[in-house]
């Protein structure tokens, strides 16, 4: 009895999940200069040899990892969520600490954003809207810009800070 004759004994059938899994094993079967058949039976032997898989223990671990994903995926939605109101809250904190420096008039000690006098000191010089973009400034915060301007206008007065024709520069 020669091979031919147990052909049909020896068939196994194996149903992929989709028709790209099985262009993919293919182009695989192929890089490595073998038929499909051979390559499938390369793979599972080569699985075999190694101990061969525990279905049991890959399906629990494959949940597991489902599971962790998701959960992780939560995790990241919560961090972004929290990112956004900090993002917001330090937002309305810069809006607030310049509101004394939009007051004509205003009476009382001035508090300069910090974050804006270590981008100067940091710089040799920086344009306006460097300085926005540095501190994450929204363009489209109008008030909040105005009150770092003015910052810099009173920082200019103090002799703390020149504006030339390259931008802001502290005077060291």
């Amino acid at each position: 009895m020669g091979k031919t004759d147990t052909i049909k004994d020896r068939r196994v059938d194996v149903y992929l999940d989709s028709l790209d899994q099985k262009e993919e094993w293919t182009e695989l079967a192929d890089d490595a200069d073998m038929s499909l058949s051979q390559f499938v039976q390369s793979c599972v032997e080569y699985a075999i040899a190694q101990g061969g898989p525990d279905f049991l223990e890959t399906g629990e671990a494959a949940e597991e990892i489902q599971n962790l994903n998701e959960r992780i995926q939560g995790q990241k939605n919560t961090l972004e969520e929290k990112d956004m109101v900090i993002e917001k809250l330090r937002t309305e904190l810069k809006q607030h600490r310049s509101e004394p420096f939009l007051e004509e008039n205003f009476e009382g000690k001035r508090q300069f954003d910090t974050e804006l006098i270590e981008v100067l000191q940091e710089t040799e010089t920086i344009r306006s809207e460097a300085i926005f973009r540095r501190l994450n400034v929204d363009s489209q915060n109008v008030e909040l810009i105005q009150g770092i301007e003015s910052q810099l206008e009173r920082l200019e007065e103090y002799g703390l800070v020149e504006e030339t024709v390259h931008g802001w520069r502290w005077v060291r």
